[in-house]
């Protein structure tokens, strides 16, 4: 527990806040006295989540929304500044996953997919935000990205190309809003425990991730909100995919032999990142 309230007047949206890191981040800002505005398109789970945060005595309200619509998302930001009168922080979660080599049939579909929630989802509710953040001369965007989104892994390209997307994204919308008072700040996690696997073929799944140890959703939840708090850009994590994207943008060749060298039990224990997959 906060033994002050940073967030306190603070008005959040969270996207994917019915599970994983999306309700790890809630509860945190909520802690911290935010208001806290759960979307995702299960009311139910946004409701268990509500009733977690109702403890903190923080207001939370729950808007089912799926943010590969344009049309859902534009009501769901209507409200919010109808209620609260202004967004402060926009949490861009949402997303889902999916596993499989590029010559796969459903390749092509995979990806189309991604890109409509992981992406399209980011750029519909950045955009639905940015004119009331404007109008208060400051705001917070945090994009989830992933490692993956800085260098692709085999069998996870579909996933890869989407989270590249987002990085893409960010990276521009931070140029574009230098000066203006809006932060906009990406987060890199490695792999994290949370549903996102849930459904996906096991023999399929990257064999990369065989011998990593997960971040908990909790891990990234506190440091999204350090992000935020220090208005960083960037944010990848744990400490070791840095070295393997320093080593990756001198030479390509480096950069897929650490990935190649990621499935080795060995590897995994001397960098420390040795532990039980999803």
């Amino acid at each position: 527990m906060y033994k002050h309230k940073p967030f306190t007047d603070k008005i959040v949206i969270v996207t994917g806040a019915s599970s994983g890191i999306g309700r790890a981040t809630a509860l945190k800002f909520a802690k911290g006295g935010a208001s806290v505005v759960l979307a995702a398109r299960s009311h139910d789970k946004l409701k268990r989540v509500a009733d977690e945060i109702a403890p903190f005595g923080t207001p939370v309200h729950v808007v089912s929304t799926d943010v590969a619509s344009r049309e859902q998302v534009d009501a769901m930001v209507q409200g919010v500044e109808k209620e609260f009168g202004r967004i402060d922080i926009l949490i861009n979660n949402a997303g889902g996953g999916a596993v499989g080599t590029v010559e796969d049939s459903q390749f092509a579909d995979q990806a189309r997919k991604l890109l409509e929630v992981d992406f399209f989802g980011k750029v519909y509710c950045s955009q639905a935000v940015l004119p009331i953040m404007r109008r208060q001369g400051q705001g917070v965007i945090v994009n989830l990205s992933s490692v993956v989104g800085r260098k692709a892994f085999p069998r996870f390209g579909a996933y890869s190309t989407a989270m590249h997307a987002v990085s893409a994204f960010s990276d521009t919308l931070r140029q574009e809003l230098h000066g203006s008072g809006i932060q906009v700040t990406t987060v890199y996690p490695a792999l994290t425990q949370t549903s996102f696997f849930s459904g996906l073929p096991k023999d399929r799944m990257p064999v990369q991730f065989t011998h990593m140890r997960p971040l908990a959703p909790e891990t990234v939840a506190r440091a999204i909100v350090r992000a935020v708090r220090k208005r960083s850009p960037r944010l990848i994590l744990p400490w070791q995919p840095p070295l393997m994207l320093l080593g990756d943008t001198v030479s390509a060749r480096f950069g897929d032999w650490f990935v190649r060298m990621m499935d080795k039990g060995w590897f995994m224990r001397l960098i420390g990142m040795y532990g039980r997959g999803p």
